[in-house]
């Protein structure tokens, strides 16, 4: 508690600052607890909730669902309407507003209701763009600040004041969210391996198509096929003569081996009578 900006001239305010939120169950059930104890007992209502979000976040975190929907939780689904951004590390120099490109003020949050589209109220939700390290000596730089610190106290002294519910069924529908987180979180799970199996498929799908692309074509007209079948059947006719004429040979050499072997009989049987003959004539 504190006047608005350290100045005593502005009114004083009441923040409630929330951290911890995506540590571990019990962790973060014990800073529920913390929060909601403190709006209920010590404040009663809520005004604004400011969530701040880094410039360049340009995704729903898991974090950042938890937080929503334990503020749903605690405070109903058209809490929203109270809720304002705020912009981190927005630099108000020439030099940021180069780096940032085109990414612009109206950019940017058009983009987070763009995240937020399925809770009630994203397309009224309102941003301020903030620093905590600009010029104090650059007039302009100065001027933007203060421009957008008012604005986030305005938003607040204008909204309508939200009550807190029961801390426990906060936190009994805040377990009732982790589980769907879990169950959501194993589906993504699910998804990202069937999606990394459809890569592989595309993958070889390509190489398929790229092999096929370069594959070499063979042309062959009707007379080529033609040519091809004579040649076939000329060769097939040789084949055939020649193992008809070995066939042959090879039948025709015994008889000879036979007919070798008789006149080498009858030779022996002529020496043989000659010898008998010779001997008769000598003992005459």
């Amino acid at each position: 508690k504190d006047n608005f900006l350290g100045d005593p001239a502005r009114p004083n305010i009441t923040v409630i600052d929330t951290p911890g939120f995506g540590m571990r169950k019990e962790e973060e059930e014990e800073t529920i607890t913390k929060v909601v104890e403190a709006l209920r007992e010590d404040v009663k209502y809520v005004d604004a909730f400011a969530i701040v979000l880094k410039r360049t976040e340009n995704r729903q975190s898991r974090a950042l669902l938890n937080i929503i929907n334990l503020y749903k939780s605690i405070f109903g689904p058209g809490f929203l309407t109270n809720v304002i951004l705020v912009a981190s590390f927005w630099g108000y120099s020439r030099e940021h507003e180069i780096e940032r490109g085109d990414q612009t003020e109206d950019a940017w949050l058009k983009q987070q209701r763009q995240l937020f589209r399925n809770f009630e109220g994203a397309e009224n939700l309102e941003a301020v763009y903030y620093t905590s390290k600009f010029n104090e000596e650059d007039e302009k730089q100065t001027k933007r600040f203060d421009s957008e610190m008012t604005k986030l106290y305005q938003y607040a002294k204008d909204a309508k004041p939200f009550h807190c519910k029961d801390i426990v069924v906060a936190l009994d529908e805040i377990s009732k969210l982790e589980e769907e987180v879990e169950r959501l979180s194993e589906i993504a799970d699910e998804a990202d391996r069937l999606k990394g199996m459809k890569a592989k498929y595309e993958n070889c799908t390509a190489e398929l198509n790229m092999l096929k692309d370069h594959a070499p074509s063979v042309k062959t007209g009707t007379t080529t096929l033609v040519g091809i079948a004579l040649a076939c059947v000329a060769l097939g006719l040789v084949l055939g003569i020649f193992f008809v004429n070995c066939y042959k040979n090879m039948q025709s050499h015994p008889d000879e081996d036979d007919t070798d072997d008789g006149d080498d009989s009858d030779e022996e049987h002529g020496l043989k009578q000659n010898n008998i003959s010779k001997d008769n004539d000598s003992e005459t």
